[in-house]
């Protein structure tokens, strides 16, 4: 049977029997708390188990069921998504989670499919699109601006270049030498003076990279080493460093949910890029996996606390006590979950592997969606984001994306990363809309703004009698805190090797990995999306071995889980 209990198996029987009921609610809503959606009326013991109903666990559900795959997805929340997470709020969805599809265009496969599945798509944002002020409230001058944030990513986009080429050149004139456990463990030394010969010299990428190979391997640096000599050693930078500050947290902390001190600089680049092509979705991100779930055998509030494997399966058990069995399972829990070792495998990971979750960087990106009416918006509406300068260097409530420009909504979002986000995920929901709402009274209380901003050339700021009004709605997330998540999503640390995701990404024995951070595109839902294709490509191909080879003996697992 599927399960032991007999609670499991009367859920799944009256799962079969209410099928067609279910298919039609299933695209609009998760089955109810502790049920199971499903179109299949057996109970024998599935295929496979996915564990984790994200992107990554549906595109590989979605894509095996099509081949005729008997499996069950399991989801440890009371929804499907995972940190796909969009809100119906009075004006109308607002994504809590992953929000923007990065690189959009023909060819990226989850915008392609967005379209397939007629999901409606914003318009490319503009990132330097944006209302500004100084840290007393008085607007900042937008065509500086522009030209500073222009600037800036050419100029790290350059030396990063020279810095990969670099590394490149001394890496194939060295001896190659395989990663193991030790060197993900290590953290590569960070040569801050290299980071500042770099970005102060026209030197070219080719002049650096013959250097750099007789000169021995180019350690890693984070990207702080690139980043501080421009705020403090340009011109521009020293005459507007709350502004400086601002462009850093914009281009790098908040687009990688980490700070720039943990950033790796000769993996950057290999995750996201700078800011490019990067469009939203109506009504919302989450639309896409609920729009793949009809049809899947889905169990919601199933948390599974343990996989064990040997020659003849695995066994997945979970918090409730149940043990389910099936020939193969999948693995699509975020990074952070991994590195909590809230799931307990037997046999134990291997080094290498254990090593990466340990290694790889799991960050947070925390949002509070501000919800207003129509007749009370008081900021710009022609701008994409609110940037709100600081003397210092935290970011709090700096990063303002304004959903008025790409949807007609009295929406903002602020966008809090790293450990301006851990520190709001230690206050209350209350005290932390206080604090937002404060930083944003503090700069349109100024009477002065309205006109001013139009005179530097921004758009006007419309003036609300009585002052800034409460929203109408609040919400705060922490994904830091979320036990299901234990972060936002993933990033290369200082010192992770470039196939660092390829040793996540490895199976071990009967248990498949997928998931962003197990991708050759960490950081993003394309890369949880193609992942969870790839992995569901591997198990047709192991299905059909077994399927071929079921007079033979079962392969059993050795010590590092590869099959004997």
């Amino acid at each position: 049977m599927l399960c032991i209990t007999k609670h499991w198996q009367s859920v799944l029987l009256l799962a079969s029997l209410m099928a067609a009921c279910r298919h039609a609610a299933a695209q609009q809503a998760p089955a109810a708390a502790g049920s199971t959606s499903s179109t299949n009326s057996s109970t024998s013991q599935p295929q496979v188990i996915i564990i984790g109903a994200g992107m990554a666990g549906v595109a590989a559900a979605r894509e095996l069921t099509d081949r005729g795959v008997d499996l069950l997805l399991l989801e440890a929340r009371d929804r499907p998504g995972g940190r796909l997470h969009s809100v119906m709020t009075e004006a109308g969805a607002v994504d809590l989670g992953a929000m923007w599809i990065h690189e959009a265009g023909r060819g990226n496969a989850v915008y392609d499919l967005a379209l397939q599945l007629g999901i409606n798509v914003s318009q490319q944002h503009n990132y330097a699109s944006a209302s500004l002020f100084n840290p007393d409230g008085s607007p900042g001058a937008p065509l500086n601006y522009v030209a500073a944030f222009t600037s800036f990513q050419r100029n790290i986009i350059r030396n990063i270049t020279q810095l990969r080429a670099a590394a490149n050149a001394s890496s194939s004139s060295s001896s190659s030498s395989s990663t193991s456990s030790s060197s993900l463990n290590a953290t590569s030394g960070v040569a801050a003076s290299s980071g500042r010969r770099l970005l102060n010299s026209p030197t070219a990428a080719a002049a650096a990279a013959a250097a750099a190979a007789a000169a021995g391997p180019v350690a890693d640096m984070p990207l702080s080493a690139l980043t501080r000599p421009w705020v403090e050693g340009t011109a521009w930078g020293r005459g507007q460093q709350p502004f400086a500050n601002v462009i850093v947290h914009q281009s790098f902390q908040t687009l990688l949910n980490a700070n720039v001190t943990q950033l790796s600089t000769l993996r950057y680049g290999d995750a996201k890029t700078l800011p490019a092509v990067d469009v939203l979705l109506q009504p919302g991100y989450d639309s896409i996996v609920k729009r793949l779930l009809p049809g899947l055998t889905t169990s919601y509030n199933s948390t599974v606390t343990a996989i064990s494997q040997d020659a003849q399966g695995v066994a997945v058990t979970l918090a409730s006590g149940g043990t389910l069995r099936a020939p193969y399972a999948l693995v699509t829990l975020p990074l952070g979950v991994l590195k909590q070792g809230g799931v307990a495998f037997q046999p134990p990971l291997p080094a290498e592997k254990q090593a990466a979750i340990n290694s790889m960087g799991m960050g947070v990106l925390d949002k509070v969606v501000l919800v207003f009416t129509k007749e009370h918006i008081f900021w710009s509406k022609s701008h994409d984001f609110l940037l709100l300068a600081r003397n210092d260097s935290s970011g709090r409530w700096s990063n303002w994306l304004n959903y008025y420009k790409m949807w007609r909504v009295p929406v903002l979002v602020a966008l809090n990363p790293a450990d301006t986000a851990r520190q709001l995920e230690a206050m209350t929901d209350a005290e932390v809309v206080a604090d937002a709402m404060a930083a944003l009274r503090r700069v349109y209380a100024n009477s002065s703004s309205a006109a001013a901003a139009q005179a530097a050339g921004g758009a006007a700021v419309q003036r609300v009698a009585g002052g800034v009004p409460d929203p109408v709605q609040a919400f705060v997330t922490r994904w830091a805190a979320d036990p299901f998540s234990r972060g936002a999503y993933s990033y290369y640390a200082v010192g992770n090797p470039k196939n660092i995701t390829d040793v996540l990404a490895a199976p071990f024995g009967r248990v498949l990995f997928a998931g962003e951070a197990a991708s050759s595109k960490p950081a993003t839902v394309l890369g949880a999306y193609l992942s969870g294709r790839r992995e569901a490509a591997r198990l047709l191909q192991l299905l059909q071995h077994s399927s071929s080879s079921s007079n033979t003996s079962s392969p059993a697992v050795n010590a590092t889980g590869g099959l004997l």
